[in-house]
This record gives C-alpha cells, sequence and structure tokens, in this order.
C-alpha cells in the first residue's frame, strides 16, 4: 500500500512539474527587436525607441547609434585602449607526491629562459597560418620572475625552459594580455 501510495505522490509532483513549466512560447526570453537606421537606434518590437529614423517612435532613452557623427553612417572605428601592454610573470616548479597523505611542493624557479613569440596574424588571399615569430627572450630572477614590456597588439606565446640540471620539462602557454599590466604564473611540471 505504501509503494502505490510513493508513486502516486512521485507522479502528481512531476505531473505539477510538467504543468508548471510548459507553455506554448519558446523556451528562450524575448528581446526587444532593435535597428539601426537615421540617427538613432529604433526598437521595432513596438514599444517604443529612440531618435529620429524611419522605425520606431520617442521612448525616454537619449543613446544614438553614432553621437560623434550624427546622421552619418556608424564607421567610427576605435582601436583598444592600453596598448602597449606590459607581462609580468612567475615562474614555480610543482612537485606532487602521491601517498598516503599526497603532498603538493612549490618551489621558486630562477634562471629559467623565458621566450616570448607573438602569433602572426594570417593575410589574404590564402589567410595560411603562419608560426609565431620570435619577440624577445629573458631569464627569471632569484625570485623567479620575469618581465616583457612595450607589448603590441597581438596574441602570443611564451616558452619557459628550466635551467640545465634541472628537474622540470619545459611548458608553453598561449594568451592575449586583457590589461594593461598583464601579470601570470607558469607552473613547471616533472
Amino acid at each position: 500500500m505504501t509503494v502505490a501510495r510513493y508513486a502516486f505522490f512521485v507522479s502528481l509532483a512531476a505531473a505539477a512539474t510538467i504543468a508548471a513549466c510548459s507553455d506554448s512560447g519558446s523556451l528562450t526570453p524575448e528581446l526587444p527587436k532593435q535597428s539601426v537606421s537615421g540617427t538613432g537606434v529604433h526598437d521595432t518590437s513596438g514599444s517604443g525607441g529612440t531618435g529620429s529614423g524611419q522605425t520606431g517612435g520617442t521612448g525616454g532613452d537619449t543613446a544614438h547609434a553614432n553621437p560623434g557623427n550624427p546622421g552619418g553612417p556608424d564607421t567610427v572605428q576605435t582601436s583598444p585602449i592600453g596598448w602597449p601592454r606590459t607581462v609580468l610573470g612567475f615562474v614555480q616548479g610543482v612537485t606532487y607526491t602521491p601517498g598516503q597523505q599526497d603532498s603538493v611542493k612549490f618551489e621558486t624557479i630562477a634562471n629559467a629562459t623565458v621566450t616570448l613569440y607573438q602569433i602572426v596574424q594570417p593575410t589574404p588571399p590564402n589567410y595560411d597560418s603562419l608560426p609565431p615569430r620570435l619577440y624577445g627572450t629573458t631569464t627569471t630572477n632569484s625570485a623567479g620572475e620575469f618581465t616583457f614590456a612595450d607589448l603590441p597588439q597581438a596574441g602570443y606565446k611564451v616558452t619557459v625552459t628550466p635551467a640545465a640540471g634541472s628537474p622540470y620539462k619545459e611548458t608553453s602557454v598561449w594568451f592575449v594580455p586583457q590589461e594593461k599590466v598583464w601579470r601570470m604564473g607558469i607552473n613547471l611540471y616533472r
């Protein structure tokens, strides 16, 4: 008897969940449709808009597609602010020792060779991928730190090679500096 009751309540809960979650609409939310024409951004969903173009109406918002050139095409292109960039890096060795009590040991890697390559953008007509171009080389200091300054806008690959006799292996990391000063930590493993 209790199994039948349990099955009944589970079925009831499933039916209530399905009913609550279903409707005749799509599963994605409706977002206002906007178009750019004339001198502003216009809402074509029928709920108003901004500016004075061919569609939309008047709304409370005063945003414009191209405020620096009202009435003109939206073709103003600006380059990202903050280039050139600086990379500040830190290299450490990681030793993992499995056992009854796993342990992880971190140590600073001094005198490692850090080589920076710049990613070359493919160009028309064939857009072939080109190998990265050597940009610069440095060595980590006694604290395992390195710096590359004045990097132009691009993607980069950094390869860290530990000093001769080190138990750690060389590693590479691909990145694009996302901030004016990009900080990165690189782990070398045995």
